[in-house]
């Protein structure tokens, strides 16, 4: 049964609508509902009872009492796909992983031959996988679970989902600082110190900014809990109206940062090694492939996020739909974490004495077959490609971007230095 009568609460919408957005709610045509209570019916009380199956609760701003717009069957459907989703793209990068898991502890024990040690920290690429998989991961299957376990789950209204959102915002964006900046750190190490300077630097303060301002966003659906704990005369419908205002304005902002971070590191990459050598090798191609995908992925996926959250900023029809949104957003995580396991950032230290380590036990010998070209400069290192599952260093350093069936190692062409850990 539905009504128009306008009693009570029932379609005042400008209760719940922030107030930079003056007009009333209005609902296109194609929405399920009457343009009063939605998909439910006005009540003797004043307020809209929600038809079996539809919720007047939302994330960030509930429309308690006023709409019933959120279908609870769609949001456990929606978020359903998501951790299957999520599951099918770790299956599928099972090996990759493997294999990073198994590198990590092979530069481990060489380090340990040659009396140095290599921690997780200096190497970047195999942390940030990890931080995806066990920060990342653990945080959207929690709040997917909880969707799913319950219907009255939402981000800002309930502490749980709110707290488990958080951690996988901040897993989400910790990988990607770990290995973007990371990437072209290691490429351009050794290089000139103004090309370094003028890049690695300013991608490695970026990297942090987007984590400080993931964090700060991240952390804004927690605001109005907090304050609902504690005594303070203020008025709730305003706070919630503002926290969402701000957490859609910060992931705008957030993404300009994350996916212009993308642009400049393709654009610094393929700038650095325009006259190398390199370019004439297929090894090199293949190497550029993956990078270019990965960060056109990157800025791709955050242009088509920012458009979306501008639309969630600026619409009132989408207020109280956020729901809707979530799990799909949050289907880039998996992708991410996908790309990690199957393309991946490994840096071995070698001996500051120059010497390359022997391959360990598990590792087998380099391929007698593989490439190698060498630089005219005075101090010139190689740039090798190992087509075996063997690393191979080029005197003082070398990185490597991997995949289950190849291997590839890099070493700057000019004044080779000890690798530092950085970040």
């Amino acid at each position: 049964m539905t009504s128009t009568q306008h009693d009570g609460i029932c379609g005042e919408s400008q209760t719940f609508l922030p107030v930079y957005m003056t007009q009333d709610y209005s609902p296109p045509p194609w929405w399920f509902g009457d343009s009063v209570c939605g998909s439910g019916f006005c009540s003797a009380a004043g307020v809209c009872e929600c038809d079996a199956g539809w919720s007047d609760l939302s994330s960030f701003i509930d429309a308690e009492g006023i709409r019933c717009d959120v279908n609870e069957i769609a949001i456990k459907l929606l978020w359903a796909y998501n951790l299957g989703f999520s599951a099918f793209k770790i299956w599928r990068s099972r090996q990759g992983i493997r294999d990073k898991a198994k590198q990590h502890q092979m530069l481990v024990e060489r380090a340990k031959k040659h009396g140095e040690t290599y921690t997780l920290w200096q190497n970047k690429g195999y942390l940030a996988l990890l931080v995806a998989l066990f920060v990342c991961q653990p945080g959207v299957w929690l709040v997917g679970l909880l969707h799913l376990a319950s219907s009255d789950q939402r981000v800002g209204k309930t502490w749980a989902v709110s707290i488990f959102f958080l951690i996988a915002k901040l897993g989400f964006y910790l990988a990607a600082h770990f290995f973007q900046p990371q990437l072209l750190s290691n490429i351009l190490r050794g290089a000139k110190g103004s090309l370094s300077r003028k890049i690695v630097r300013p991608v490695r303060l970026w990297g942090r900014i987007n984590v400080f301002t993931a964090c700060i966003v991240g952390a804004l659906p927690l605001v109005p809990l907090i304050v609902s704990q504690v005594d303070l005369v203020i008025d709730q419908d305003a706070l919630t109206q503002g926290i969402y205002s701000a957490y859609m304005a910060g992931i705008v902002f957030l993404m300009f940062l994350y996916g212009t971070q993308a642009f400049v590191i393709l654009s610094r990459f393929n700038a650095a090694f325009s006259s190398n050598l390199t370019k004439q090798s297929d090894q090199y191609r293949q190497l550029k492939r993956r990078v270019t995908r990965f960060q056109r992925r990157a800025y791709t996926h955050a242009i088509f996020q920012a458009i979306v959250y501008t639309a969630y900023f600026a619409s009132p029809f989408l207020v109280n739909k956020f729901d809707y949104f979530l799990p799909l957003s949050w289907l880039v995580f998996h992708i991410m974490t996908k790309e990690l396991g199957v393309s991946t950032l490994a840096v071995e230290r070698s001996s500051s004495s120059g010497k390359s380590p022997s391959p360990g036990p598990s590792t087998g010998q380099e391929s007698p077959n593989a490439p190698s070209y060498s630089s005219s400069q005075p101090n010139n290192s190689r740039l090798s490609f190992a087509t075996s599952p063997s690393m191979f260093t080029a005197k003082d350093e070398s990185f490597a971007m991997t995949s289950p069936a190849r291997c590839f190692d890099f070493a700057p062409l000019e004044s080779p230095r000890a690798l530092k850990p950085s970040i």
